[in-house]
């Protein structure tokens, strides 16, 4: 919330400066008076942005109109409304000339962390970046190092992300001893000192997050200056170290008012975060954990929603671009071709696959159809979870072209209500358990084999095993790195911990999943400079 401020400042810095040219850049004084862009009510804003295209005259005008829908729309946190109108501002600005475009890269960056659309996000700060390559002003490269270290939070990389945050509590804290009175800078500074201590707790550096916390002490009243983000975050990082000294009854009473605070801002990602880490230290009870968590896996949906409307939008655009690029009568006249290959190949293929077929079976008469009765019974086995050995935690695998999304089984209020317990499944532990089968599964699901297996392949795209190992090697790298004592425990232990009986398979699987063996990864993170 803050750096949105910081941005603020600095486009009604630049705003001032653009109107003060009126005549010469073509804005009227009516489109002037509208765009005010430190407006707290988003409706307002948004009623500014329609009146002012309604009144634009030149595409500068309408930049103004597109970029307040967009500001107004990011407000209510309707993403991808939001996206489309920040793009629709950087096509104008791009082919006008204009600068700062870096601006709308950001608010596209950030958007695409909100909806956890992570590789473009990366794709995007490399816009941000290459759009302030050359502007030599403190408050922007201030706001890009924050939106590195963003990025590296949304991926969980804590300690990546505390250099970043460092550079930005010292340029915080010029700000605030050059003009101590201004609450925006002591805002700024509070926030930065939160989030570095945040930073420190997450990757169990709490020496400096307790000499952090002092210093912010000593300039926040004992109420706090602002009801922003500030007040959600500064208890988020009290509950943190009162857990991490086992002081559970305290810890609960900083989670309450931190997930409080969050619900009073209305801002969903304050909500997703205090609820993330409320649920990450397993300090509630079964029924009070279930809320949290529904909670969660509803906003987490939001999001998924948020995200699928983004890509779907820009696929459309993608395909537009090439209809418009290309003649329609060359578009028939190669689709007809690609049809007429692909019969031919289909016809060619499917005689010869007749002849191999009818060999194969003459093969499997003679040799009494033993293996492929074995090869049936293990795939059999494999689809309904039961290896048929209880310590060889679903050994069997196939490779990834079998997965084949099936056909819609179950009616859409159905598979709403298995997604919404798939998800709670996933924050919680039971699939560490050893031995867990899909047979399981069903039961804490409370359904049948078969809408399990359309339900991890239609929304998950793994098959049972692949899903469950997937599930317990992330659970155990989220441990590894938000617990640096982990890391010195035994490999054996480790494996027991994710639910695996066997040391040398845990490590097999370690290592498809990561790219690295468990030791190499432990070795990595305990490598981190800081």
């Amino acid at each position: 919330m803050y750096r949105y401020l910081i941005i603020l400042t600095f486009l009604v810095v630049s705003a001032s400066g653009f109107s003060q040219n009126n005549k010469d850049m073509s804005i009227s004084d009516q489109v002037s008076k509208l765009y005010v862009l430190n407006l707290k009510d988003a409706d307002e804003i948004f009623e500014r942005g329609q009146k002012i295209l309604r009144i634009a005259r030149s595409k500068k005008e309408r930049v103004f109109g597109y970029f307040m829908l967009a500001d107004a729309l990011y407000k209510k946190e309707r993403y991808s409304e939001s996206l489309r109108y920040y793009k629709k501002t950087d096509s104008i600005q791009a082919e006008l000339g204009d600068k700062p475009r870096f601006i709308n890269h950001f608010f596209i960056t950030d958007i695409y962390l909100k909806v956890g659309l992570l590789v473009k996000a990366k794709e995007s700060l490399k816009e941000v970046l290459l759009h302030t390559d050359k502007i030599d002003e403190p408050l922007v490269k201030d706001l890009i190092v924050q939106q590195q270290a963003v990025f590296l939070e949304e991926i969980y990389d804590y300690c990546g992300a505390i250099p970043m945050r460092e550079n930005n509590v010292l340029f915080s804290e010029k700000l605030y001893i050059e003009k101590p009175i201004e609450l925006i800078n002591k805002n700024v500074l509070i926030y930065a000192y939160n989030m570095l201590i945040f930073d420190y707790l997450k990757c169990g550096r709490d020496k400096e997050a307790k000499h952090y916390s002092n210093k912010l002490d000593q300039i926040v009243d004992n109420t706090l200056p602002d009801k922003l983000d500030l007040d959600y975050l500064y208890y988020l990082n009290k509950a943190i170290f009162y857990i991490e000294n086992h002081q559970i009854k305290q810890s609960k009473l900083w989670f309450d008012k931190a997930l409080k605070a969050a619900e009073e801002s209305k801002q969903n990602y304050m909500i997703k975060i205090s609820l993330e880490e409320r649920i990450n230290y397993n300090i509630d009870s079964g029924a009070s954990r279930k809320v949290y968590i529904k909670k969660l896996n509803q906003l987490k949906n939001n999001a998924r929603i948020e995200a699928n409307k983004i890509i779907s939008s820009e696929e459309k655009s993608k395909n537009d671009l090439i209809k418009s690029r290309y003649n329609p009568l060359l578009i028939v006249s190669i689709i007809l071709i690609l049809v007429a290959a692909g019969v031919l190949i289909f016809l060619f293929s499917k005689e010869r696959n007749y002849a191999k077929m009818i060999n194969k079976i003459d093969a499997e008469d003679q040799a009494g159809n033993v293996n492929l009765t074995e090869e049936r019974q293990d795939k059999q086995r494999f689809i309904s979870g039961d290896s048929g050995s209880p310590n060889s935690e679903m050994a069997i695998h196939y490779k990834s072209e079998q997965l084949t999304i099936p056909q819609k089984l179950l009616s859409k209020e159905k598979e709403e209500e298995l997604l919404s317990k798939l998800m709670e499944f996933e924050e919680g532990t039971e699939f560490t358990e050893k031995n867990f089968t899909i047979s399981t599964m069903v039961m804490l699901f409370e359904t049948n084999p078969k809408y399990i297996n359309y339900l991890l392949q239609q929304h998950r795209g793994k098959l049972f095993s692949d899903y469950i190992n997937t599930l317990r090697i992330r659970y155990l790298c989220q441990i590894l790195e938000s617990k640096p004592e982990y890391r010195n425990y035994k490999i054996s232990y480790l494996s027991d911990l994710a639910g695996y009986s066997s040391h040398s398979r845990f490590a097999s699987i370690f290592k498809k999943e990561m790219g690295v063996s468990p030791s190499e990864f432990i070795s990595k993170l305990s490598d981190v400079k800081y």
